[in-house]
């Protein structure tokens, strides 16, 4: 579907969740959000990491799963992206390593890179009056082997500000 043919009678209630449970992913998708307004904490600038799941495919047209987070984008020590990389490279960012990078991460680096990640189904609210639905939520990232297949979709790097 494009975006410039979107029905008004769409029904996104039928979806394959991805399974619960521990699976062999690479980086897929990396997304500039911009800065998204939360009525809880206020507007945050966000960045969407999504994995595809490897030797996995979906049952209704043979797609590969995929899961994804949105995170704020913060290398605070206690931020859930800097968190969440250090969970996926099994060791925590020394000062070492943070003057190497020379105080910046690269987070385009990602794409492709293997990893392990723990889905979990959670219960969202419902949308506008309806049912509350099952969401599958990436409870941790762990470092995956360079031997992990290749994915079948071509990574995505989106960054609205550059000119790429």
């Amino acid at each position: 579907m494009a975006l410039t043919q979107i029905p008004f009678e769409q029904s996104n209630s039928e979806f394959e969740l991805v399974p619960a449970g521990v699976h062999q992913c690479r980086c897929s998708i990396i997304a500039d959000l911009g800065l998204v307004d939360s009525t809880q904490w206020g507007i945050k600038h966000k960045v969407y990491m999504a994995f595809e799941l490897l030797g996995t495919r979906m049952e209704t047209d043979d797609r590969p799963y995929s899961v994804g987070r949105s995170m704020n984008i913060s290398m605070h020590e206690k931020a859930t992206l800097r968190t969440s990389l250090e969970s996926w490279r099994g060791a925590p960012y020394s000062a070492q390593d943070i003057q190497t990078m020379g105080g910046q991460f690269d987070i385009k680096r990602l794409l492709g890179r293997p990893a392990t990640i723990q889905v979990m189904h959670a219960k969202g609210e419902g949308f506008a009056g309806q049912e509350p639905r099952t969401y599958p939520d990436i409870a941790s990232i762990m470092p995956g082997r360079k031997d992990f297949p290749a994915m079948v979709s071509a990574p995505i790097f989106f960054d609205w500000r550059s000119e790429d």
